[in-house]
């Protein structure tokens, strides 16, 4: 039986036993770097876009909102600075050239069938769009 770990924040990869297949989340990409055998996966958006949503997100109250008062413009939102760069921090000096794959959102088809043969999967979840702004 294969076993797939999600989004658990507290896991180290000492806690990583066999058979773990998959471990997927938002979390810092050198946090399993050092597993033997481990594979590496990202999917990038557009800065721009990816901040945009961000905004309305947060806006919206779909995510916990900053400590900080929230800002009355997108133009004030892109200058606070924990907002800024946050690939930068994710990938935490980890090149792209040591991830197996990168996927693109705005190419998310192409992208997912790209995944599934690097991976050696079926394909699946194509087409699909989740939490899309209508404005």
């Amino acid at each position: 039986m294969k076993k797939i770990i999600k989004k658990r924040r507290n896991l180290t990869p000492r806690g990583i036993s066999p058979p773990t297949t998959c471990i997927h989340g938002h979390f810092l990409a050198a946090k399993y770097k050092n597993i033997p055998g481990g594979r590496f996966c990202t999917w990038l958006r557009d800065p721009v876009e990816r901040v945009v949503s961000r905004y309305y997100q947060e806006l919206a109250g779909d995510i916990s909102p900053s400590s900080e008062q929230f800002p009355s413009s997108l133009e004030e939102f892109v200058k606070i600075e924990k907002f800024q760069n946050i690939y930068a921090r994710y990938l935490q000096n980890m090149p792209l050239t040591e991830f197996d794959f990168v996927g693109i959102t705005e190419d998310y088809d192409e992208s997912l069938i790209l995944f599934s043969k690097i991976f050696s999967i079926k394909p699946f979840g194509a087409g699909v769009i989740k939490n899309k702004n209508p404005h």
